[in-house]
């Protein structure tokens, strides 16, 4: 039983290291495309948020977010 644990343990966690990698991904396009002036970069939410589960002020935050000055 031990061994089944830790082997959901094993696959839940490279999951979560896939899911982290792709967010990561995100950010980093997402800077590149505002680092050429097409669009703002936009802070993603922790990992497992929906944009539906933060409340009003998290989200214009989260909606209003602008890109750091790169000079």
């Amino acid at each position: 039983m031990a061994r089944r644990n830790r082997q959901t343990f094993k696959k839940r966690e490279r999951e979560m290291a896939r899911k982290q990698k792709k967010l990561d991904k995100a950010q980093r396009m997402a800077e590149r495309k505002a680092a050429r002036g097409s669009a703002p970069v936009e802070e993603l939410p922790p990992l497992g948020t929906h944009p539906d589960d933060l409340s009003s002020s998290d989200a214009s935050a989260f909606l209003s977010v602008q890109p750091a000055d790169k000079t």
